[in-house]
């Protein structure tokens, strides 16, 4: 009985510290933020349990890109249950405004400022990426499995793809990242990137003061 007690009282634990401990960081107006290519978007979703499921708090994740002088969010996301407007993409490759993005978005919104300056070659690299992205790339759900054979090297970031992955090889491009670490095994990408060397301390993003 107290084995079964201790199993459970580990269940809860580990559901309060993936959806409720929320991170202790400096705080800045969304509208406000210096954004700049590179910089990471890091989100928590408030209307899912996710973050349990996947082990990691951050429960989505994007680059952000300066598209001719606009603040661009490229990511990958799973549109299961997502009422989709004729306009968007059906392959869960998104490249949108940043501002309203995160404005609609249910939960809390973090930024890891990028501290290396990017090449132009780098970024127009990225941007070359997300056109042939959004029109050969899907997301793909079987985040579980996938990760399982990144792990043992029977998988690679490919077309089939989530937002880790995409983030990872966004990275990539602009040279945050070598190119040696595709090789590597990783089983889960978002986890990864959120240590990435180049960035500086998370900040959450508040629409309002």
């Amino acid at each position: 009985m107290y084995m079964y007690g201790s199993i459970i009282v580990l269940i809860i634990a580990y559901v309060w510290n993936m959806q409720y401990n929320h991170p202790i960081v400096p705080k800045f107006l969304l509208e406000e933020f210096p954004w700049k290519t590179g910089d990471l978007v890091l989100l928590h979703a408030y209307d899912n349990f996710n973050a349990t499921f996947i082990g990691s708090y951050f429960t989505l994740c994007g680059i952000v890109v300066i598209d001719e002088g606009i603040p661009m969010l490229f990511e990958a996301n799973g549109i299961e249950g997502m009422t989709l407007l004729e306009h968007h993409p059906k392959n869960g490759i998104f490249y949108s405004e940043l501002i309203p993005r995160l404005q609609k978005y249910k939960g809390k919104v973090f930024v890891r400022p990028c501290i290396i300056d990017i090449d132009p070659m780098r970024e127009l690299a990225l941007k070359e990426f997300i056109h042939y992205a959004k029109k050969t790339f899907y997301y793909d759900i079987s985040v579980f499995v996938n990760g399982i054979k990144k792990y043992f090297g029977l998988k690679r970031c490919d077309h089939a793809t989530d937002c880790g992955q995409i983030t990872f090889l966004s990275m990539l491009c602009l040279g945050i990242i070598h190119i040696d670490e595709y090789y590597k095994p990783i089983a889960h990408h978002l986890r990864y990137i959120v240590t990435v060397p180049g960035y500086d301390s998370i900040l959450e993003l508040k629409d309002h003061p």
